[in-house]
Parts: structure tokens; C-alpha cells; sequence
């Protein structure tokens, strides 16, 4: 069941979160349970340990990512020509993470306060070609400039703060509408967790991730750096 017309009232005035028909509503795309549950988040923190966050895509990050997927092309492509689902899938993935991503740099009326830790290794990993990969390196130095979001990098050679086999988000919901949730991907999926307990460990692992990070304006100095280095123009 996917969540719509959500409100919340905060201070004098009431949100509507997600609309009743929601853009996202009618894509075919992975996760739709995740995206339900972020349309109506006001906060997001995430540690990135596989790839790029999806809020912070650009479209050929995107394409490359989907392009490169073994199981995606064995289910939608015959020979070198992608069917029809597989094409409608891929517009729709690309169209979704706009639609998100409106939120973090044009909807004062609809804001999302988003902070990323990004673990180095998920900047080494190519996606597609050097170009691609330059590109959305660079984007995400545009995207740390945006107001609600924060941006910051693991380095490799920083000691891991935590014991963790994966990356996990971490929603929160305005006017205490739903109580903090976790969410973790897997092969297929995105599992999520309600479980109090549970999700304040997650809290305690992304504060100490967070607290071992560059400083963000270091981050991106970090990664123009190694966007020159080893994906130079």
C-alpha cells in the first residue's frame, strides 16, 4: 500500500507532504514502498557505501547504472535492443530521481533536509565511462551547495567508525506524523524498519559515521580533486 495525502501540521500551518495522486505514483520503477515514505519525510540522512545516493543522480549516472546491471538487461533486452518494459522502466527511474530531486533545491514549500555521508570507494567505482563518472562527480559539488543538503566523504584512509556490511537511510516525518524508519537496500529491494530500538542503533551508527567525515566544505575540495585525478577530461 503506497502512502498519499499524508498532512502534518507544523507551527501555524498545515502541509499537505505527498498529494493525493502522487508524480511517482504511476512510474514503473524499483522501490515505490521507499519513495512513498520519502515523499512525506521533511528529513533524510543516508550513508552511501554501493554507489552514488539516488537524490543525488544525474541522468546518465542513471542510464549507466541501469545499462550495467546484469539482471536488468538479461530481463529486458534481446540481443543489443532493449524491449519495451525495459525502456519504460529506465525513462521512468530517470524522470523519478527529478522528481525527488526538486525537493532539495526548488520546493521551499515542500522542503527535504538531506544529509549524505558517502563512503570514498563509492567515487572510485565506474559507472558508465570517466566522462559519466566526472560529470556526476561534479554534480554532486553543485548539489552541496544547495541549502538543505549536506554532503560529506569517508575517506578511505580513515579508519571505519562502525562495524556495518551495508549502507542504510534514515527518514524522518514532520509534526511526529510516524516515528523515524530505517530503510536498507538489498538484492531486489529495499527492506524497511519501524523497531524503536532498531532504528535509534541506526541513528548511533550514522552520528558516528557523520563525526568521522570531512567537514563538507572539505569534501568538496576532496572530490574535485579526484574528479581530476582519475577522471580527467
Amino acid at each position: 500500500m503506497f502512502r498519499t495525502g499524508v498532512r502534518a501540521r507544523i507551527g501555524d500551518g498545515e502541509f499537505t507532504w505527498s498529494s493525493s495522486r502522487p508524480a511517482w505514483h504511476g512510474y514503473e520503477i524499483e522501490n515505490k514502498h521507499y519513495i512513498s515514505w520519502e515523499a512525506d519525510a521533511h528529513r533524510v540522512q543516508e550513508w552511501a557505501v554501493m554507489r552514488i545516493p539516488d537524490l543525488l543522480h544525474t541522468e546518465d549516472y542513471t542510464r549507466a547504472l541501469f545499462n550495467d546491471d546484469w539482471v536488468f538487461r538479461a530481463n529486458h533486452t534481446l540481443g543489443a535492443r532493449m524491449n519495451p518494459a525495459g525502456r519504460r522502466q529506465l525513462y521512468d527511474e530517470i524522470r523519478s530521481r527529478k522528481d525527488r530531486q526538486e525537493r532539495l533545491a526548488n520546493r521551499p514549500d515542500y522542503p527535504l533536509n538531506y544529509t549524505a555521508v558517502v563512503d570514498e570507494s563509492v567515487l572510485h567505482k565506474m559507472v558508465g565511462s570517466p566522462k559519466i563518472m566526472r560529470h556526476q562527480l561534479h554534480m554532486l559539488i553543485d548539489c552541496a551547495g544547495w541549502t538543505d543538503v549536506a554532503l560529506r566523504v569517508l575517506p578511505a584512509t580513515t579508519a571505519p567508525p562502525i562495524g556495518t556490511t551495508g549502507g542504510f537511510t534514515i527518514l524522518e516525518f514532520p509534526g511526529g506524523i510516524e516515528p523515524a524508519m530505517m530503510f536498507a537496500q538489498y538484492p531486489g529491494g529495499v527492506v524497511s524498519e519501524h523497531d524503536r530500538h532498531l532504528v535509534d542503533q541506526a541513528q548511533q551508527r550514522f552520528d558516528a559515521v557523520l563525526s568521522a567525515a570531512l567537514p563538507v566544505h572539505d569534501s568538496m575540495e576532496f572530490i574535485e580533486q579526484l574528479a581530476d585525478e582519475i577522471y580527467p577530461q
